[in-house]
C-alpha cells in the first residue's frame, strides 16, 4: 500500500497547507498528492500534483461540492490545511464513513472550537495550567478580576486573530464593539519567559509517540516566525494531564506560556499547525507519521528530534515559459 498513495491537502495556499505539502514529499512515499484552495495562483497550486479551486468552506455550494468531488475521486488520506477544514470535515466525518479523514479525537474537536466553553471545561477538572477567563463585559469587573491588562480574543479564532492587549477602557471598548458576543476575557500571562508550541503524535491507542517542543516567536499573522527547540520535559506533567481528561489521535498542538517557571496552557489545536515545516525539518514529520500509523499501521517509534533554530523568511520561486 506504500506506492502511489493518493493524499487530498485543503488549504495549499496558506502556511498550514504548503507545509503539510512539503512535509509528504520529504515523507520517502511514493505519493500523488492533490491540493485544494479558493485561490488559484498561489505556491499550493506549483508544488501539488494536481490542484483543484474549492468553493470556500462556509459557502452553501461547499456540501455539494464535497460530495460530487469525493465521489468523483478516490484518495487514500484527506487532510486539513485550515481551521475551517478541520471543523467542517468533524461534522461531515459520519456522513462520509468511506472517507478517510486525517481528524483528531471528534468530542476534543468540538470542545476545542469554543475556547470560552474549553476553558469551562478545564475549570471543571480543576486544571492547574488554565488561564482564568471570563466573558462579563463590564469593565470595572475585567479591572478587578485581571487588573490593569487582561486579553480579549475570540472564542472561535485561531493564529492570533481579533487578538488584542487591553490597557484601558478605549481600547476595551473597541474590542467589545469588534467582537460582540464572540469576545473572550482572559488573565495577561506576560511573554517575557516566552511562548512555546509543543507537538505531540498521539497513536490509535492514546500513546504519546513523537514530541517536540519549540520556544517561539510569532509573526504579525499570529503564525511562528522563528523557532528553537526547548527541553520537553518542562510540558510532559501538564499535558499527560490533559491528554488523560481529552484523549487526543494523531497531531495535536499545545499552546503555552511560562510564568515563574510555571506552564500555562493558551489553547490545544487538534490538528497539525503552522510550524509542521519545521517540526518536519527537526525530525518530527507529522504528515508522515499520519500516513505510517493510520494507513499502514505501523507503531511510531520515538523520532530522533534534532536541536536548534529556524528562522522563516521570504523566498522566491520563479518559472520560466519558453
Amino acid at each position: 500500500m506504500n506506492s502511489n498513495l493518493k493524499i487530498f491537502v485543503s488549504g495549499v495556499s496558506g502556511i498550514v497547507g504548503y507545509g503539510i505539502v512539503k512535509s509528504l514529499k520529504e515523507s520517502g512515499y511514493n505519493l500523488h498528492i492533490t491540493g485544494g484552495s479558493i485561490y488559484e495562483n498561489h505556491i499550493g497550486s506549483v508544488i501539488c500534483d494536481d490542484f483543484v479551486k474549492v468553493p470556500k468552506t462556509s459557502s452553501p455550494d461547499y456540501i455539494h461540492w464535497f460530495k460530487e468531488f469525493f465521489s468523483n475521486n478516490t484518495f487514500d488520506l484527506l487532510i486539513p490545511g485550515i481551521e475551517d477544514d478541520m471543523k467542517a470535515w468533524n461534522k461531515l466525518r459520519n456522513d462520509f464513513k468511506n472517507l478517510r479523514f486525517l481528524l483528531n479525537n471528534e468530542s476534543l474537536i468540538n470542545l476545542c472550537s469554543d475556547k470560552w466553553i474549553f476553558f469551562q471545561k478545564l475549570e471543571s477538572l480543576d486544571i492547574n495550567c488554565r488561564i482564568e477567563s471570563i466573558i462579563d463585559q463590564h469593565y470595572e469587573y475585567l479591572l478587578e478580576k485581571f487588573g490593569k491588562q487582561f486579553i480579549a480574543k475570540p472564542r472561535d479564532g485561531y493564529g492570533s486573530k481579533g487578538f488584542s492587549l487591553i490597557n484601558c477602557q478605549e481600547e476595551f471598548e473597541k474590542a467589545n464593539s469588534n467582537l460582540g458576543d464572540k469576545i473572550l476575557y482572559q488573565k495577561y500571562i506576560p511573554e517575557h519567559e516566552g511562548e512555546y508550541t509543543c507537538s505531540v503524535f498521539f497513536d490509535s491507542h492514546g500513546k504519546q509517540r513523537s514530541k517536540i517542543a519549540f520556544l517561539r516567536k510569532l509573526s504579525k499573522d499570529g503564525y511562528t516566525d522563528y523557532a528553537e527547540t526547548v527541553d520537553f520535559s518542562i510540558f510532559q506533567e501538564p499535558i499527560d494531564l490533559l491528554s488523560k481528561h481529552f484523549q487526543p489521535l494523531g497531531p495535536t498542538n499545545f499552546q503555552f506560556r511560562l510564568l515563574r517557571g510555571r506552564p500555562y496552557l493558551l489553547e490545544i489545536n487538534p490538528r497539525i499547525s503552522s510550524s509542521t515545516s519545521i517540526k518536519s525539518a527537526f525530525g518530527h514529520n507529522e504528515s508522515k507519521m499520519s500516513i505510517d500509523h493510520f494507513l499502514l499501521n505501523q507503531d511510531i517509534d520515538d523520532c530522533n528530534i534534532l536541536n536548534g533554530k529556524s528562522y522563516r523568511y521570504v523566498e522566491d520561486l520563479n518559472i520560466y515559459e519558453q
